[in-house]
């Protein structure tokens, strides 16, 4: 049991010195590097089984340690008992009752900061996961106004040649007309011009 606790006490002094360390004024991009690296480790089925392990480990000695806190206190404080409890007697449930209750801190402590790491990293994978599609997001919304203004810019041109070619067809337009016009003032101006040399001849043919 004291091996036990041993390895609980490191465990501990590496969590609070682990959570110290991400409690300290550091760039999110060191801290993702960090937790990244954790996922890494996090991530494998062996680390599962040990995590696993670990957990039902910790909450055994809680809950072990627990029980024998209530057990050496109502021993300490049973009246059948108190009158036959020598000094030294009242000194070992003492001392046994502190290292339960220590032992009830430390598995405790241990335990909520092994969750609170699992936790952290999960959520720091999370949050590279959104951050890498948002960045994904961000690109295609790029692509598609670059596109956008492509098609704008395209748009532009095909207005302005529609504008070209409308005051084209204007312009064929009034010349058509215009040619129309001289067209049936020719014609006008020609059978006037026959009649008139119709006329002259029928006026020499008199005179002849």
């Amino acid at each position: 049991m004291e091996v036990l606790m041993i390895l609980v006490f490191i465990s501990l002094i590496l969590e609070v010195l682990f959570c110290s360390i991400l409690m300290l004024p550091i760039s999110m991009a060191l801290r993702k590097k960090i937790f990244e690296k954790l996922n890494a480790i996090f991530g494998g089925h062996t680390f599962k089984v040990v995590f696993r392990i670990v957990v039902f480990l910790l909450i055994c000695v809680f809950a072990n340690d627990m029980r024998e806190s209530i057990l050496t206190d109502k021993k300490l404080h049973s009246s059948k008992l108190e009158g036959d409890l020598t000094f030294a007697d009242r000194q070992a449930f003492h001392l046994k009752l502190f290292r339960s209750q220590r032992n009830i801190y430390m598995s405790g402590f241990c335990l909520f900061l092994y969750f609170l790491i699992y936790r952290g990293q999960k959520v720091i994978g999370e949050l590279s996961s959104v951050e890498a599609n948002s960045t994904a997001i961000n690109k295609q919304i790029k692509q598609n106004q670059n596109t956008l203004e492509d098609l704008l810019k395209k748009n532009e041109a095909y207005e302005t040649e529609l504008k070209s070619l409308r005051k084209m067809e204007k312009e064929f337009k009034a010349m058509k007309s215009q040619a129309e016009n001289t067209n049936t003032e020719y014609f006008k101006l020609k059978e006037e011009y026959e009649k008139l040399v119709g006329k002259k001849t029928k006026d020499d043919k008199k005179k002849d």
